[in-house]
């Protein structure tokens, strides 16, 4: 029968110019579907038809609405699958669902109010290691904070001494995926990675790390309140009752590890830059944070009066979503925009884009935190923001990563006065992974 599809870039032999210019600059190639086809746009990668959506009613359609009609691509569990094996980002149909039930329940309220301790006192100590004035990278300390962070929350206090070994691991691990998602063709996973030893040696740490603190806790009779005893408790109430294999936890701990660090770190990143340059919002929301808290350190009970460093970091999340590019594969046949999709089709899906439409966000480009009032979040599309994703399949740890935001940007603003340092410039966002400014970000910190 004939196919009708979207308008799109003429179609070269397999494709081969367009996956030219996604590896080139990716949000370029996109930002370019966009400006001349609009909300819908097709072209061809090989033998695959891809659809690239920004209307966030078609993306409602693919997370929320239609979200069994799709899987994760192949790719994406080719790479990903190599470290992370069967955990929440790479899995699918019932593995997923199971894994889904027994780790969604570490996440909620009660279990979050346990982390302000750590997140807090953590942030504390890096600014006690600032003094009083200093330049510093202001990125590779939000790195390292992170992976504290993430480390003390997923095993409590047991691998701060691993934390400088493991960040060059999870670096290397994140590196060589960037490479391999580029690739023509991916290193197939039954292939030893002979001439790759940095990357062999980095996955073989992390890997013997996880297994360790998880053969440990199993033996131990004591529980802590991080995420690895949660998971250790956790049972299949609504399936067969049991809880989760060594294997199982292994692979969601390296996932929750690696997901955890990278995004946060570079969420955090372009919200101080964003409060650096603009420095009467940055004032008024750090004279909001000193009149709930004092000198005192926050506690969960501050965290509704502390909407305003709340807001900020979602309009960071806004202009800079580190996951900043979605894709889906085609599981069956689908209507998606009007358009039949048929099994295989990918579909791309772009925060960066969508969340600078201004159809929902007047003077995108413009730093604006009252774009998060209640009142204007009501009144926008369900996915015109949706840098954790949406449905099903958003981001489990989505309430970890804004506890964490805006726990670390308080305590922060509490304390110093952020500016941009001599010679700083405007970031280059750097597309990899997740989407971090080029060659870091020198900010002067001072205290108030």
């Amino acid at each position: 029968m004939n196919h009708v599809y979207p308008p799109g870039p003429p179609n070269d032999t397999f494709g081969m110019r367009h996956l030219a210019a996604m590896r080139d600059d990716l949000m370029r190639f996109c930002s370019r579907l966009q400006r001349r086809y609009g909300d819908v746009a097709w072209f061809r990668l090989g033998p695959l038809d891809c659809f690239h959506l920004t209307h966030p009613d078609h993306v409602h359609e693919v997370l929320v609405e239609k979200s069994k009609s799709f899987r994760k691509p192949t790719r994406l569990k080719q790479v990903f699958g190599r470290f992370e094996g069967q955990g929440l980002v790479v899995s699918d149909g019932d593995l997923w669902l199971r894994q889904r039930r027994l780790v969604q329940p570490a996440f909620q309220p009660a279990q979050m109010a346990g982390f302000v301790e750590p997140i807090t006192e953590l942030t504390r100590e890096m600014l006690r290691e600032w003094g009083d004035t200093a330049t510093i990278d202001f990125a590779a300390e939000m790195r390292r904070l992170t992976l504290r962070i993430v480390a003390r929350t997923l095993f409590s206090t047991s691998v701060d001494d691993a934390v400088e070994p493991l960040g060059e691991a999870v670096d290397v691990i994140q590196h060589w995926s960037m490479r391999e998602m580029n690739r023509v063709m991916p290193w197939p996973t039954w292939l030893p990675l002979f001439g790759q030893p940095r990357v062999r040696a980095a996955l073989k740490f992390v890997d013997s790390l996880v297994r360790r603190i998880i053969r440990e806790r199993r033996v131990s009779l004591t529980r802590g309140a991080d995420l690895l005893s949660q998971l250790l408790n956790a049972v299949d109430a609504d399936g067969n009752g049991r809880g989760m294999s060594d294997r199982q936890l292994r692979d969601e701990m390296v996932t929750l590890l690696l997901a955890g660090h990278e995004t946060s770190a570079a969420a955090l990143t372009w919200s101080g830059w964003l409060l650096a340059t603009h420095a009467d919002d940055q004032e008024r929301i750090a004279n909001e944070v000193r009149s709930v808290l004092g000198a005192r350190i926050s506690e969960f009970a501050d965290l509704p009066r502390l909407a305003p460093v709340e807001r900020a970091f979602k309009e960071s999340l806004r202009l800079y979503p580190p996951v900043y590019f979605l894709s889906r594969e085609v599981a069956d046949s689908v209507q998606i925009a009007g358009f039949h999709l048929r099994p295989k089709s990918q579909v791309f899906l772009n925060p960066y884009l969508t969340q600078r439409d201004p159809r929902w966000f007047p003077e995108p480009e413009q730093f604006d935190p009252q774009r998060f009032t209640p009142e204007c979040e009501h009144d926008r599309p369900a996915c015109a923001w949706f840098p954790f994703g949406a449905g099903p399949r958003a981001c489990v740890g989505r309430s970890l990563a804004m506890l964490e935001g805006t726990l670390v940007l308080t305590t922060l603003l509490q304390q110093f006065r952020l500016q941009p340092a001599t010679g700083q410039g405007e970031p280059t966002p750097e597309w990899q992974l997740s989407l971090h400014p080029q060659g870091g970000l020198r900010l002067n910190v001072q205290r108030r």
